[in-house]
């Protein structure tokens, strides 16, 4: 006669709580993945738009361009998207540009939104300071991991 092999119910009980343990211990590191992969993609867009920035000023006679300047046209960043003249006007003869192809969206507010460097609204994507040619990202009250992350503190503001 032949005997049947099964596991025992304790067996049973031994190997899923080992596999819930794990899955306890391994998810939340996928989960944080997530949010450093968004935090690093925001940090290389940053540094992007700013050596696009530095580019628009070498084109424009040393001046940045204004935040009204980027608030011009269709939609935020249409002086970066589109073609200008030496005085930093979109015109399509002129010589400089485009800088960037699309607008750039800030992926903690899925907004592509310029604001006024020191005023950061929840609804904006980015702030920038027309004198010093300085942009920064708009992080939301909550979104944290910044120092686990390439983020200084001159590369975001909260609202």
């Amino acid at each position: 006669m032949r005997k049947l092999r099964a596991f025992t119910l304790v067996e049973l009980i031994l190997v899923v709580s080992i596999l819930g343990i794990l899955a306890a211990l391994v998810i939340p590191r996928f989960s944080g993945a997530a949010d450093v992969a968004r935090f690093n993609a925001a940090h290389t867009e940053l540094h992007t738009l700013r050596t696009q920035i530095q580019a628009w000023q070498a084109d424009h006679r040393s001046r940045y361009p204004t935040l009204a300047d980027l608030q011009q046209g269709d939609s935020d960043w249409a002086v970066m998207m589109g073609k200008t003249d030496a005085d930093g006007t979109l015109s399509p003869t002129g010589p400089f540009g485009p800088y960037i192809v699309t607008a750039p969206v800030n992926d903690f507010t899925n907004s592509s939104l310029v604001v006024e460097a020191g005023s950061p609204v929840e609804t904006a994507g980015w702030t920038y300071d027309e004198d010093t040619g300085t942009l920064r990202l708009i992080l939301p009250v909550g979104v944290d991991l910044v120092d686990q992350v390439e983020l200084a503190p001159d590369d975001y503001e909260r609202p």
